[in-house]
């Protein structure tokens, strides 16, 4: 319900700039709240990352957990910034923390939704269809990384977007994932289509690590 009553009333006082910006300030006070809620403020992403390293330089093969805030439907410049120093801290205390096996580790960072191309009236933006997704660990591209793994870069011209307002997505995420575990897993890519990611088509092979 919440979201919905944002997403109207955002659209509603958008030519206002005073109602408009009066709602961000709402906006931003009660997202403040949530992730109060949502988190532990004694826990630290340094902390978490430190505890995913210990493990799997232990018996576990796999960890996962979340970053929040990328949520950025307001005031963005500022949240982005702090969201993407976290990601970087997560990566670089995985990296630390792991040592030697961080030859044989592969991470994956990806967000469930895209962004819209253009900023809206709270200076943030919106759902959106393209995004990204970031691999990193020694086992991709036998540790030579800064690569950009796309078929072709879409642009941000007005002709270029996604029903006029996204970011053309070029690829489906999942294809990576999926053979991404092919590989690590030793499973059958029919496998991956039909019971980790239904109704994906891997194609041709990609040889990531």
């Amino acid at each position: 319900f919440w979201k919905n009553s944002t997403q109207f009333l955002r659209l509603l006082y958008r030519d206002d700039p005073q109602l408009r910006d009066s709602f961000a300030r709402i906006e931003i006070a009660s997202d403040s709240e949530m992730q109060i809620d949502n988190l532990d403020p004694g826990v630290s992403v340094r902390e978490i990352a430190g505890l995913a390293a210990k493990l799997l330089k232990g018996e576990s093969r796999i960890a996962a957990y979340s970053l929040y805030g990328w949520d950025t439907h307001f005031a963005q410049a500022p949240k982005l910034k702090k969201s993407l120093d976290d990601l970087a801290l997560s990566l670089l205390t995985l990296k630390d923390g792991l040592g030697a096996v961080w030859a044989n580790t592969a991470v994956v960072a990806v967000s469930e939704f895209g962004r819209t191309a253009r900023f809206n009236g709270s200076g943030g933006s919106d759902h959106g269809t393209g995004g990204a997704a970031i691999l990193a660990g020694g086992l991709f591209a036998n540790g030579q990384g800064g690569k950009i793994l796309t078929s072709r870069w879409p642009g941000l011209a007005e002709s270029s977007l996604y029903e006029n307002r996204d970011l053309m997505p070029v690829d489906d995420v999942r294809r990576y994932l999926g053979w991404l575990l092919v590989s690590l897993f030793d499973l059958k890519p029919a496998t991956v289509e039909t019971s980790i990611f239904p109704g994906l088509t891997l194609d041709a092979p990609l040889k990531l690590i």
